[in-house]
């Protein structure tokens, strides 16, 4: 394959000389823990803060304690996998690539477990089990925060830092055992709304977010906002200009324009079965009509690919309004546009709902959507 893409001149991107210190070949997605609980955006007790103390227990530093090697797939120069061997302790003989970024603010800080040790078991758990790291992380904080409210009935009570109480939690709701598992295998917003607290639940369409609190990153906000899976990262990847200062994180004005840009790029690389780590390395605007040039043998420029890539994201969204998606659903949790962050590098922070409309307005009107959200007849 890759004497056939060459001898097509597509030497000049395997040419391209990646950095010696490439962090996410030297540790990997776990550094964005600093860097997100420096900001004040890393998801803490169940989203109600953005910094968490016990950082430095589960950061990049803490990972390459118990890290064996890197992992790649095939060919990639990457490199961003890496294997975890754990060798003594209670945690001894847990062998499991991970655990990514979103797995540790799923279960370090928004359940308050500062120890990589035990988070690597519960990754490893997750994966045997077939469950999300992401959505077992939101469900169990929840149930943790469902502990401490004195109206809610759920049973066994977990409390936030319980290391053993959140694997335990993890087996019963793999199998769906017991009540409590039974309950929250069925995910945040049908737990919350049993347990008679949706405003509790922290969640864009039934889905959990990824670990950017968008009180501090508001173009991450429109995001999870318009996601037409709800609150996920990998096509709303605007967290990324955002946290490292691109872009001005608290500001709204021209942040849809921006996220539509990089959300027309993902379609693309979706759709080519791309990997997410490569777009700002080998999969820029300027390489992907090359790219298409390539593969199919025929001319395409990056408006044309724009005009695709809306088709894809629009045939996303008719599936949604057919399925009663609108408006009222491109919307963010009550906490996110009214209790500001406590503490940290975003402190005082939310993004209000008129800041989230004014951001609507302008997504749907590039998009070609009804103030509705609602996109023209296919």
């Amino acid at each position: 394959i890759r004497d056939l893409v060459r001898s097509r001149g597509l030497g000049d991107v395997y040419k391209r000389q990646l950095p010696k210190d490439l962090p996410l070949r030297n540790v990997g997605t776990p550094i964005m823990v600093d860097l997100e609980n420096k900001l004040g955006t890393f998801p803490t007790h169940y989203w109600h803060g953005g910094f968490f103390k016990g950082h430095t227990a589960i950061n990049a530093e803490a990972m390459k304690k118990i890290v064996a090697r890197n992992n790649a797939c095939f060919n990639c120069p990457i490199a961003c996998g890496k294997i975890v061997k754990i060798a003594d302790g209670k945690y001894a003989g847990t062998e499991v690539e991970g655990p990514e970024y979103e797995t540790i603010y799923a279960m370090g800080g928004l359940c308050e477990i500062a120890d990589i040790r035990a988070i690597a078991k519960a990754n490893d758990l997750c994966d045997r089990l077939g469950i999300d790291t992401i959505e077992t992380g939101n469900v169990i904080a929840l149930a943790m925060e469902a502990s401490n409210l004195s109206k809610t009935k759920i049973d066994p009570k977990i409390k936030f830092g319980e290391a053993d109480a959140v694997l335990d939690l993890i087996q019963k709701i793999g199998k769906s055992e017991g009540q409590v598992g039974t309950l929250l295998s069925q995910g945040v917003r049908s737990a919350a709304n049993h347990l008679e607290i949706p405003d509790t639940a922290i969640h864009v369409k039934g889905q959990a977010p990824a670990g950017y609190d968008p009180r501090g990153l508001k173009g991450m906000g429109l995001g999870y906002a318009v996601g037409p899976a709800g609150a996920s990262h990998l096509r709303s990847n605007i967290y990324g200009p955002e946290s490292r200062g691109v872009i001005d994180r608290f500001a709204t004005e021209g942040k849809p324009a921006y996220l539509k840009n990089l959300e027309d790029r993902m379609a693309i690389l979706d759709s080519a079965i791309c990997c997410h780590f490569g777009r700002d390395l080998f999969f820029t605007w300027d390489d992907l009509p090359k790219l298409f040039e390539y593969v199919t043998g025929r001319l395409t420029t990056e408006a044309e690919l724009h005009e695709k890539a809306n088709t894809i994201i629009m045939t996303a969204r008719r599936f949604g309004v057919r399925e009663g998606i609108g408006r009222k659903d491109d919307m963010l949790p009550r906490r996110f546009m009214e209790e500001p962050l406590p503490e940290g590098g975003s402190q005082g922070s939310v993004i209000k709902k008129e800041e989230l409309d004014k951001m609507l307005d302008e997504y749907y009107s590039l998009r070609g959507w009804s103030t509705e959200g609602k996109p023209p007849p296919d």
